[in-house]
């Protein structure tokens, strides 16, 4: 699986953006998903509007927050699914998610996805692909 991730994921994240029913303007704190198989999905969390380092502080800091935000949002939704379906879900992340080619500190992002782990009571996953 890790391999089908490492060819393709810029282009499922594409996909995911593309099949999106909001508007650029619309999409902060919210999620997109699409099915790369059965039984593994690729979410794109919307943490901020335009791909690398923001502008300036207050960019980054707002990034932050939507990040937060968006991850909240996803979580929740899967927990009522789960509950709903009686399926389980195991949720990874990548490392360094939105740090590196987002321009933000990855012991910041880090320390919210603890954060949000904690508060939903939902297992994260960091994974790192070689």
């Amino acid at each position: 699986m890790l391999k089908l991730l490492q060819k393709g994921i810029q282009e499922l994240s594409i996909r995911a953006d593309n099949d999106f029913k909001y508007e650029e303007d619309e999409q902060l704190d919210r999620y997109s998903i699409v099915k790369i198989e059965e039984d593994y999905y690729i979410v794109d969390l919307y943490g901020q509007l335009h791909r690398g380092n923001p502008k300036n502080k207050i960019e980054l800091a707002e990034r932050y927050i939507h990040f937060k935000t968006s991850l909240k949002t996803f979580l929740r939704d899967l927990k009522k699914k789960q509950r709903c379906t009686q399926d389980i879900y195991k949720v990874g992340l990548p490392y360094k998610i939105a740090s590196d080619l987002a321009g933000a500190s990855w012991e910041r992002i880090l320390e919210i996805i603890i954060d949000v782990s904690e508060q939903e009571k939902v297992d994260l996953h960091i994974y790192k692909i070689k």
